[in-house]
Parts: C-alpha cells; structure tokens; sequence
C-alpha cells in the first residue's frame, strides 16, 4: 500500500505542477543575487574605510618620502578595483610632490647657491653670455610649478577617492 501511495503523490506531483514555477525560481534566484551583490557592497564598504581610517593617519607623517611609503604600505586588496586604482593615482600625486620638494630643495641646497655664485662670477669677469643665476631662478620657478602642479593633483586624486569611497556608503574618518 505505501508503494502505491508514493507512486500516487509523485503522479499527482507530475501532474498538478508541484513544484516552484519558472517565474518562483528566476525571482529566488534574485534575491539570492541581489543578497550576494549588498554583501559585496558593505565588505568593500568596510574595506575602503578601513583604507581611508589609515591614509588618515599617514596625515601625521611630515617628511613627505616616508609619507608616501606609508600610503603604498596601505593595502588595498580587499577594496573595489575602481578604489584601488583611484588611491594608487592618489600616492602617485603624493610621490610627485615629494620628489618636486625634494629637487627644489637639494637646488636651494647652500653648495648649490654657492657653485651658482661662483659661476656666474666667473662668467661676469670672463665676459662669458652663461647667466647662471638667472638658470636657477628658472629652474627654481619650474620646480615650483611642479610642486604647484602635484598639489592640485593631491586634491583632484582625492576628490576620485572620495567620490568612490561615498558610492559604497563609505564613511570619511573624522578629525
């Protein structure tokens, strides 16, 4: 008897359509993505404010090399590609400032003030058309229009991050 009650229920399953219907299965399959798709979204949330939370403290760090090297040390690897790409550009703005600082400063340097003075002593009594102070200025003025230059990339490069940061609900750390 138990036999044929089973064939009866797996007929009459057959038959009468019991299981889900094809528009059940797609809109399960939905919500399943849809659940996938919000857990995505706050991992890379938490990802990227744990990034930010550490980029703000490399803040405290004054020499601009060891900065850098603390922004690149931060990893990204858990963080949305378009993030990473952003905050690597972001350090990059960041490494194009200290080397404009640094070129400026070793050109301030006072042995190069001096070689430049003498030169251009030199070239003054000589009669010679070299115009080494003026050579300096110019390129001080041009190192200067690099710094100048990095430090508008620094803030458009953050503006990306931000602006990333905020699509995945991201919070700014707070000073």
């Amino acid at each position: 008897m138990r036999i044929f009650g089973a064939i009866l229920v797996i007929g009459l399953c057959f038959t009468s359509g019991c299981g889900p219907t094809a528009d059940e299965v797609v809109a399960a399959q939905q919500r399943l993505e849809q659940s996938r798709v919000e857990a995505q979204r706050l991992q890379y949330k938490a990802a990227v404010e744990r990034v930010l939370q550490l980029d703000d403290r490399t803040s405290a760090i004054r020499d601009l090399p060891q900065r850098v090297s603390a922004m690149k040390n931060i990893d990204t690897s858990e963080c949305p590609p378009e993030f990473r790409s952003a905050y690597l550009d972001h350090t990059d703005a960041w490494l194009e400032l200290a080397r404009a600082r640094q070129a400026r400063s070793e050109l301030a340097s006072d042995g190069s003030i001096e070689s430049t003075l003498i030169r251009s002593l030199f070239a003054s009594a000589n009669g010679s058309s070299e115009t080494p102070v003026e050579d300096l200025l110019r390129s001080d003025a041009g190192l200067a229009q690099m710094e100048s230059n990095a430090s508008q990339r620094i803030s458009s490069t953050f503006a990306v991050v931000q602006k990333i940061a905020f699509q995945y609900g991201a919070a700014l750390p707070k000073h």
